[in-house]
């Protein structure tokens, strides 16, 4: 048996092993929201948010007191905050690995109006989704008619597109 080694990059700094990057927050979801959310998962030693000037959204960098605590954030990609599902990315990965937790994203089309994030999560559940978005119009902040809908591989991902789900009484 051969053993395989990879040489992996060190964090940019030790409290990279404690952050996430939580994305897609709206501007009505405050510090205090954020802060209110993710303390269920631990102690937090800091929360920083930032809005991006061409967009409409929010980032969050949250640094917790352990290393432990953030574990759970490889398997849940996502939190919901009111009705919006934020996405997690683990601050500590490359750039490599953070691009393959966006790679497997399908397009849900033809959403009923007015649908947000949460009322997606049957949807989400059943499609063992990592993450779903709900884009927002840039000017009057409603939903748009699609969906992002983020995978954790390509099997789930054709899983999922194999499936036919039902939403609001339609199919």
């Amino acid at each position: 048996m051969a053993l395989q080694i990879q040489v992996l990059p060190l964090p940019r700094s030790e409290s990279d092993l404690r952050t996430i990057q939580v994305t897609d927050i709206p501007f009505y979801i405050k510090k205090d929201d954020i802060v209110v959310a993710f303390k269920r998962f631990g102690n937090i030693d800091s929360c920083r948010i930032h809005a991006h000037a061409d967009l409409k959204v929010q980032q969050a960098r949250i640094i917790y007191d352990s290393a432990v605590t953030i574990t759970q954030f490889n398997d849940q990609w996502a939190v919901y905050c009111y009705s919006t599902c934020l996405r997690i990315t683990l601050c500590h990965l490359s750039l490599e690995q953070k691009k393959s937790c966006r790679k497997h994203v399908a397009l849900l089309t033809q959403l009923p109006a007015n649908t947000k994030d949460i009322d997606l999560t049957p949807l989400f559940w059943q499609l063992n989704a990592k993450a779903v978005n709900v884009p927002l119009s840039f000017n009057s902040y409603k939903p748009k008619w699609w969906a992002y809908v983020t995978f954790g591989s390509q099997e789930l991902l054709d899983a999922a597109i194999e499936k036919t789900v039902a939403l609001q009484n339609r199919q």
